[in-house]
C-alpha cells in the first residue's frame, strides 16, 4: 500500500534495495540510543542489504554522552548524523538537507520520546518533509499515542514501544534477532590480565548516574560488595563516567573485597568489560542497558521517578528492585531528599538476595 504524498500514513514495506536507506531518528543520549538497538538489529536482519543511518541531536553538556558515540557501539548502523538543537529551524533544515541529501525512496524511521506531544509530532513530520523525506515509519503511532495522552499507566517498556511503532508499518520484526555491541577483545584480555581477573567470577557495579534522583547510596553499594565477598570469593569492577570517581573511591576504601575501578573508561572499553562479566549490579543507567543487551543478568536498582517498567532492561533473567511511594512519577532529576525516599526503601539485604537468586538460577 503506497502512502499518498504529504500524508502521515505510512508506507507498507515488503522489500528494500541497496539504493534505499533507512534513516532512524532517535533523540536522546546513551540510554535512549541503546533502547533502539534491538529494533535496529531486527531491521538489519530483515533488510540485510539496506543502508541504516542514525540521526540524533548533539549535546553541549559534558556530562551527557552523545548519541552518536553510543550509536558507534551498534555495528548495524552504517553512518551517524548529528544536528544542533540550539540553532534555528531554518538552519537545521538546510544543515540536514546538505548532509543527509534524502533520495526519493529513502525512509525516515521516527522513534521519538514517549512524552512527545501531538503538536511536536506534527511539527517534526512537517520538518522532515521539508528536509526531503517522503516515506515515514513511526509518525502515525507516535501521533496516536500523543493524542491519547501517552497513557502513564502502561506496562509497556521502551523496547516494546519502539517495536510496536516500527511493526505498525507492516514490517515483520523478529524480536529474537540477536545482535551484539562493539567490544575491544584485545583490550579486554589485557585489562583482565593486568588486574588478575582471569579465573575469577567478576561482577560489574555501576554506583553512579547523571541524575541524583537515580543514585542508590554509595555506602550501601560498599556493604553489598563486602557481604557478597564473604559468602563467595568474587571480584568486582566499578564502572561509570568521570563524574563517578568520588563514589568509586569511597567504595574502594570501604570494602575489603577485590575491587577494580574502571570508572572513566571509554564507552567501548565499558562495553568490553560488560561483555565479560557474570552479572551487573547498579542503578538505572546506560551501562545497565549495555549489560542487558549483551546477555548479562542485571540486578537493577530503580528509583520511582519515572513510569514503572518503562526503562526496564532488555531480555529476561533480570531482577528489578523498585519501591513505590506516594510521589512516584515525579520525573525529578534532583530529588528534594538525599537519598530519595524511593531508593532509601530498597535495602542492602534485598540486593544481596537478588544476586544470590540469579547465581542459583544459573547453577541449576
Amino acid at each position: 500500500m503506497r502512502r499518498a504524498k504529504g500524508s502521515m500514513h505510512q508506507i507498507r514495506i515488503r522489500k528494500l534495495n541497496r539504493q534505499q536507506r533507512l534513516v532512524v531518528f532517535r533523540p536522546g543520549a546513551l540510554g535512549d540510543t541503546l533502547a533502539a538497538a534491538p529494533v535496529i538489529w531486527s531491521l538489519r536482519k530483515e533488510f540485510s542489504d539496506t543502508c541504516i543511518e542514525y540521526l540524533s541531536e548533539e549535546h553541549t553538556k559534558s556530562s551527557i554522552i552523545a548519541a552518536s558515540d553510543a550509536a558507534d557501539l551498534i555495528p548495524e548502523i552504517d553512518r551517524t548524523y548529528q544536528y544542533s538543537p540550539s540553532t534555528g529551524w531554518r538552519v537545521r533544515l538546510l544543515e540536514l538537507r546538505s548532509i543527509i541529501m534524502p533520495r526519493r525512496k529513502d525512509i525516515l524511521v521516527y522513534l521519538c520520546y514517549q512524552r512527545t506531544s501531538a503538536f511536536e509530532v506534527l511539527r517534526d513530520w512537517i520538518f522532515f518533509i521539508l528536509v526531503g523525506f517522503r516515506h515515514f515509519i513511526g509518525f502515525r503511532d507516535a501521533f496516536k499515542d500523543a493524542v491519547r495522552g501517552n497513557v502513564s499507566d502502561s506496562t509497556e517498556t521502551e523496547y516494546e514501544r519502539l517495536f510496536r511503532i516500527v511493526s505498525s508499518s507492516g514490517i515483520y520484526l523478529d524480536r529474537s534477532a540477536c545482535g551484539a555491541l562493539r567490544t575491544d577483545n584485545s583490550w579486554g584480555k589485557e585489562f583482565w590480565h593486568k588486574n588478575k581477573l582471569n579465573g575469577s567470577t567478576v561482577i560489574a557495579v555501576c554506583p553512579g548516574s547523571k541524575m541524583q534522583a537515580k543514585r542508590w547510596p554509595a555506602e550501601r553499594y560498599a556493604q553489598v560488595i563486602t557481604e557478597l565477598d564473604r559468602d563467595a570469593r568474587l571480584s568486582f569492577i566499578l564502572i561509570g563516567d568521570d563524574n563517578d570517581r568520588d563514589v568509586a573511591e569511597y567504595i574502594c576504601h570501604n570494602t575489603t573485597a577485590t575491587v577494580v575501578s574502571a570508572v572513566g573508561a571509554t564507552l567501548l572499553q565499558t562495553s568490553t568489560i560488560l561483555s565479560r562479566v557474570k552479572m551487573y549490579i547498579g542503578n538505572d543507567t546506560g551501562p545497565m542497558h549495555m549489560a542487558a543487551l549483551q546477555g548479562v543478568p542485571c540486578v537493577a536498582i530503580f528509583s520511582a521517578r519515572d513510569r514503572n517498567k518503562k526503562w526496564y532492561p532488555w531480555g529476561e533473567g533480570h531482577i528489578i528492585l523498585r519501591a513505590e511511594i506516594e510521589c512516584a512519577g515525579c520525573m525529578l532529576e534532583n530529588c528534594l531528599a538525599t537519598p530519595p525516599e524511593c531508593l532509601s526503601n530498597i535495602k542492602v539485604e534485598s540486593v544481596i538476595e537478588s544476586v544470590k537468586r540469579i547465581f542459583n538460577r544459573r547453577c541449576v
